[in-house]
């Protein structure tokens, strides 16, 4: 699922079509390698496999912009206590 999200958000961007095609080609031969590749090439299917989550990471977060978590406020000696509820009406 991770390897179609990644691709798809390739297909979808600002990129040239030459940078989309090596990137794919970049994302798609380990998992090739791994899903296609004979029983007998253990060695290579396993490399394939243990390769292909970091290939994915670098491409996936490309281009994300950093979000800093927000702050909680913080209550100071000198701001208004909160009120909680319903204030009474003054008369």
């Amino acid at each position: 699922m991770r390897y179609v999200s990644t691709a798809r958000g390739i297909q979808i961007s600002d990129r040239t079509l030459a940078e989309k095609a090596e990137i794919l080609k970049d994302i798609t031969a380990p998992l090739h390698t791994w899903l296609f590749s004979p029983r007998w090439r253990f060695r290579s299917r396993y490399l394939a496999f243990m390769e292909l989550p970091g290939i994915l990471a670098k491409y996936d977060q490309e281009g994300e912009p950093v979000v800093e978590p927000a702050k909680a406020p913080t209550v100071g000696a000198g701001d208004p206590p909160v009120k909680e509820g319903p204030t009474p009406k003054e008369g």
